[in-house]
Parts: C-alpha cells; structure tokens; sequence
C-alpha cells in the first residue's frame, strides 16, 4: 500500500502527497525537463513533472492533478511545489502535514 501525507496550504487547501518516490519517478522528472531549453524553462518542466509525481490529490480530488495545482493561487502553488520537492528529495517529514492512512 502506498503511504501519503497530508498537506494543507495557508489558504486551507488539502494536497495529498505520496510519502517517497520511485526510481522510476525520478528518472521521469529528469527526462521531462531534459529537452528545455534555458533554465527557466527546465524549472518549469521539473515542477510540472514533480506535481505529477508526488501529488495524489487536491481537495480530495485525484483527477488532473496537475491542472488542480496550477488553479491554485501562486502562493498555495509555491508551498506544493516546495512539499513536493522535499517528497523527491528523500520523503523527508514536511511541516503541517499528518500521515494519511
């Protein structure tokens, strides 16, 4: 069973994470940003792909993630995208957020 977290936002949305990601989800978040071409364009791609990696829902939904993310306002935005780095970055403990069975 794969764990997640729960994660809620200054503005009151509720995002689950997935706890960690695979091997083959890191590999996928390097090869979609692997043909940008600047580095504002690869921060993009990498948040994009990270969103889909790590986030199972938002507000309880888990249809297009990624576009639920994107309607957020840029401040809710921000704080996901800075969750789902953490998640990448080895699963480690993100602040308000609580285990989800």
């Amino acid at each position: 069973m794969e764990e997640k977290t729960e994660f809620k936002t200054k503005n009151g949305h509720t995002i689950v994470f997935k706890e960690f990601v695979t091997g083959g989800d890191a590999e996928q978040i390097v090869l979609k940003s692997a043909g940008a071409q600047n580095d504002e364009e690869k921060g993009i791609l990498t948040g994009r792909a990270m969103i889909e990696c790590t986030v199972v829902s938002v507000d309880g939904d888990n249809t297009n993630v990624l576009a639920k993310v994107q309607a957020l306002h840029s401040a809710d935005y921000l704080e996901v995208i800075t969750e789902a780095t953490k998640v990448v970055d080895g699963g480690q403990k993100k602040e308000n957020s609580t285990p989800k069975p």
